[in-house]
Parts: structure tokens; C-alpha cells; sequence
């Protein structure tokens, strides 16, 4: 813009802005259900094996509070196992022409909306979980630092790199404009 031209910020109607709520959100792969409640057992199982090493070294007085402390444990790691397996269902992305949606969470519900131009690069990883699940995850970095970056768990490897093909091909289609 020159010097000579007028500055301009005009007002939106909000009224007539696209709304993210509307966009048909696609589900993760099937198998990251699996792969959710495999990771919580691994953890779970982490953490009865450290009690168990606990209960076993420590001579506590009172073997009452040892198995209430026990029992509210394995309650704890099944709650935490459920919310992580029906977490898949409040997940999902939507891929749309100048920007990508990652939405999330069960009683904290988080949705990601970033703009393909303040994209910088995409990487496709996967895990020994994902691996024998058949599963990658998208990671997205922007411009914004880490804080404003993605992950976009529980896509199919073919999936997560037809993707990153689509989002590096905006970046640059966004870049020549």
C-alpha cells in the first residue's frame, strides 16, 4: 500500500461469518481406539507395578489403608482408561481450502483452527503403538512457535501423507498469491 492510499478497517458482520460448527468433521481411524486404550493399560500397568513394588517393600502398619489405597488406585486407572477410550469419539479434523480443523476432548473441549499460510512445515511420525496399529500422526509447525503448532493423531500413514501433500502444495499455492 502507498503513502497515498487511504487506510481502511472496515467492520465485519459477525452475523455473516463462517462458522466452524457447521463443518462435517471426519473421524480418526477406527484402530486410534485401540491405540488410546493401549497406551492408558501401558501407563496403568506401570503404575500397579510400582504399588505392587511399594506394597510389597514398604511395611506400612496398617494393611486396611494399603488395600483401600490399592482398590482406589485400579478405580482411578479404569476411570482414566475409559476417558481415554471415549475420548475418540470427540475427536475429529476438517480439511477445508485455506485452513485445517482439529477438534477435541471430552469435558474440556478444544478446537484448533490453523490458516495454511501460517503454516511452515509438516512432518508425518508414528510411534510402536501407531506402527502396529497401522497409524501415523500429522504434525503441523506455524510460524507461531510451539504453542500454535498440531498433532492430529490417529490417521491412516497413507492418510496423514495425502494430507501433508495437500497442506505443502496450499502453502506454496498461498505463497505465490
Amino acid at each position: 500500500m502507498s503513502p497515498l492510499q487511504k487506510y481502511e478497517n472496515k467492520e465485519v458482520n459477525i452475523n455473516l461469518v463462517a462458522r466452524y460448527e457447521e463443518v462435517n468433521f471426519i473421524p480418526l481411524h477406527l484402530n486410534y481406539k485401540k491405540a488410546l486404550f493401549l497406551t492408558s493399560l501401558v501407563w496403568s500397568s506401570i503404575l500397579i507395578v510400582a504399588y505392587i513394588i511399594c506394597y510389597i517393600m514398604i511395611p506400612w502398619s496398617d494393611l486396611a489403608v494399603r488395600n483401600i489405597i490399592g482398590i482406589v488406585l485400579v478405580l482411578l486407572l479404569f476411570i482414566i482408561s475409559a476417558i481415554a477410550y471415549y475420548g475418540y469419539y470427540y475427536m475429529g479434523y476438517a480439511l477445508r481450502e485455506r485452513d485445517i480443523i482439529f477438534k477435541k476432548g471430552i469435558f474440556f473441549r478444544k478446537t484448533t483452527m490453523i490458516p495454511f499460510n501460517r503454516i511452515q512445515h509438516c512432518e508425518v511420525k508414528n510411534g510402536p503403538i501407531d506402527r502396529m496399529l497401522d497409524l501415523a500422526t500429522l504434525k503441523i509447525f506455524t510460524a507461531g512457535g510451539h504453542s500454535s503448532d498440531l498433532e492430529i493423531p490417529g490417521l491412516h500413514p497413507e492418510k496423514a501423507q495425502l494430507i501433508k501433500q495437500f497442506i505443502i502444495g496450499r502453502t506454496v499455492h498461498d505463497e505465490e498469491e
